[in-house]
């Protein structure tokens, strides 16, 4: 009963009958004192007043009748739609644990239908809504990725919105460009409602066209041409948000206005910069991820209170020697001030976490705290591709290869998945076919399909050539870093594997030359892991601790935790030196995180 009477007084509240009531009130109240004083100024009889009191009381209940029935729209009066079930505001949340996968994973991150069994038509929930990317009409040249932001700007907005459900940036990404139907895209996304728009920055102006269309009937319920200096571009985003969602009905608290009219830089041109720099991290090419630093830098210089900048900054530096194998100047000190900063200036920044996730595990060995910040940021981001990706490599280098999957299973079920997520899925599968559970063809495989998709990209060459060579074909391994090397001529890993494959064929002075390159680059940003990866395979084992035990104690490779997991490494794995080793890496209680495949601490 109790329930029955909540659920009616939430739809008394979504009708806003409490509204109008509320309102009829007070303007009868307001009629009812200045009537009769009216009335006897022009002389009319008593009752007249009396009529007029008595059709206000009348017409109370009326009002509250329409207000239950219908609504008031930019097209017009219609019904009011009752609720579908299952469609409240639910923000997502829950996350794998050490110990398994809880329900986050039992479903994908997909379109919004309202829930049920049986057949039938899905019914999308009425205050639903998906933000298409906005189209670009052409922009000078330090504006150009305008468009891209005013999209991200509108969407975050929209979200704040809890009477809203807006669909994640992950799953309309994939739109971009796109001449699909609106009726069909607003199906596949299980969403009513559509914000298409595009964006002209020319200048010191910026035009920005928005619509949103009721996919059910093709029918723009609001559209509007915004013609403002380039530096209004962020009230634009805010007006729009708030069009929206007012033309879904959807009711705005103080707090919630307040927020999406709340500017993430009070400066054009480094927001600019900070759309630049965003848009080169998105290749995931080494090649551009220097200059996009730079650029988010250049940003924060310009507006040091730009939270977002800061927290770019950090997701730049956390995934830069993921697939550069390279430590930029300073880098621990960098990414714990971008961190840091970030988490000052917005705590509510999932990409500021996962940076700091970053720093506590390679430089800190907090290995617990880590986990404990990547499971913050997936609670605050839960959709964002470079957060599950996080996950899966922290957990992929844990050796919890099954962890790491379910997360690469939940990035690609958002329809955004990256070429560095496919690349962690196959070379998962390089270590389970060392394992004896995969056959090696099988990693391979995978790596031709991502190398024909990507033939320019040296990660996937960089990681074919591992594939190869754990498959015990070194010739082809050394072709394939041959051809990496062409594109990506700095990449350490890519030096350190030649090196390797090079002893294991027995042409040692060659080999030994491949190790000369290391000894040619600033010592602080060499990875000495994989230059310690050359003197282990020609045999020289102490040559190789030196190495590695020196990009321990320095916090300068990324790669020293896989040593436990390569099976070819196995022989070292009571070394007295490769056990201190592991203590560096992992002290004392922190060995709790690893996961079941490769060396296990002794008890």
């Amino acid at each position: 009963m109790a329930t029955n009477v909540t659920s009616f007084l939430s739809e008394l509240r979504r009708r806003k009958v409490y509204h109008v009531a509320a309102a009829y009130a007070a303007v009868a109240v307001g009629v009812s004192v200045a009537v009769p004083d009216l009335f006897n100024a022009f002389g009319a009889p008593a009752w007249a007043a009396q009529v007029v009191i008595a059709l206000l009381v009348i017409g109370f209940p009326v009002a509250l009748i329409l207000a239950w029935a219908v609504e008031l729209t930019p097209e017009g009066i219609r019904r009011t739609e009752p609720l579908t079930p299952g469609h409240g505001h639910n923000p997502a949340s829950g996350s794998p644990t050490a110990d398994g996968v809880d329900e986050a994973f039992a479903s994908t991150n997909g379109p919004l239908h309202a829930t049920g069994s049986g057949a039938g038509p899905q019914v999308a929930d009425p205050r639903s809504v998906a933000v298409l990317p906005f189209s670009d009409l052409g922009a000078d040249s330090e504006y150009r990725f305008f468009n891209d932001g005013v999209t991200e700007d509108v969407l975050a907005h929209l979200s704040k919105v809890k009477a809203l459900r807006v669909t994640s940036r992950t799953s309309v990404m994939r739109y971009r460009g796109t001449d699909k139907p609106i009726r069909d895209i607003a199906e596949e996304l299980g969403v009513q409602h559509v914000l298409e728009g595009s964006v002209r920055a020319v200048g010191n102006r910026v035009r920005v066209v928005a619509q949103l269309i009721d996919a059910r009937t093709d029918t723009h319920l609001w559209a509007e041409t915004y013609d403002r200096r380039i530096e209004d571009v962020f009230a634009v985003q805010s007006e729009v948000a708030e069009a929206v969602a007012r033309a879904l009905a959807a009711e705005l608290s103080g707090a919630e206005l307040t927020e999406i009219h709340e500017a993430p830089t009070a400066n054009v041109t480094a927001y600019a910069l900070f759309l630049e720099g965003m848009a080169a991290f998105d290749s995931f090419q080494a090649e551009t991820w220097s200059r996009a630093i730079g650029l988010l830098e250049g940003a924060v210089a310009i507006d040091p209170g730009f939270a977002r900048a800061h927290a770019g900054i950090a997701l730049l530096l956390t995934f830069y020697p993921w697939v550069t194998y390279r430590l930029p100047p300073r880098y621990h000190d960098r990414l714990k001030r971008a961190a840091t900063r970030a988490l000052e200036l917005d705590p509510e920044s999932g990409h500021a976490w996962l940076g700091m996730a970053a720093f506590l595990w390679s430089r800190e060995r907090e290995w617990l705290e880590a986990e404990e910040a990547y499971a913050r940021a997936y609670e605050l981001e839960p959709d964002d591709p470079t957060v599950l990706i996080g996950r899966a490599y922290f957990n992929y280098m844990l050796g919890r290869f099954d962890e790491a999957v379910l997360w690469l299973n939940r990035l690609e079920s958002s329809g955004r998945s990256a070429v560095v997520a496919d690349v962690y899925r196959a070379i998962i599968d390089v270590y389970r076919a060392d394992y004896g559970e995969v056959d090696h063809e099988i990693p391979i495989r995978q790596l031709d399909a991502l190398m024909a998709a990507h033939p320019d990209h040296a990660m996937v060459l960089v990681h074919r050539a591992i594939a190869l060579e754990r498959a015990g074909r070194f010739e082809d391994s050394l072709e394939m870093l041959n051809d990496a090397l062409r594109l990506a001529p700095d990449n350490a890993l890519a030096h350190g594997l030649r090196g390797q494959d090079l002893a294991y064929t027995g042409r040692m002075d060659e080999a030994r030359a491949e190790g000369a390159w290391f000894r040619n680059i600033d010592p602080e940003s060499v990875d000495w892991g994989c230059w310690a990866l050359i003197p282990f395979a020609a045999g020289d084992v102490d040559r190789g601790f030196d190495l590695a035990e020196r990009g321990a104690g320095k916090f300068g490779s990324l790669l020293l935790p896989f040593l436990r997991l390569v099976r070819g490494y196995s022989p070292l794995w009571e070394h007295p030196r490769f056990l201190s080793l592991m203590d560096a890496i992992w002290p004392g209680d922190q060995k709790r995180v690893l996961g079941p495949y490769g060396w296990q601490p002794r008890d």
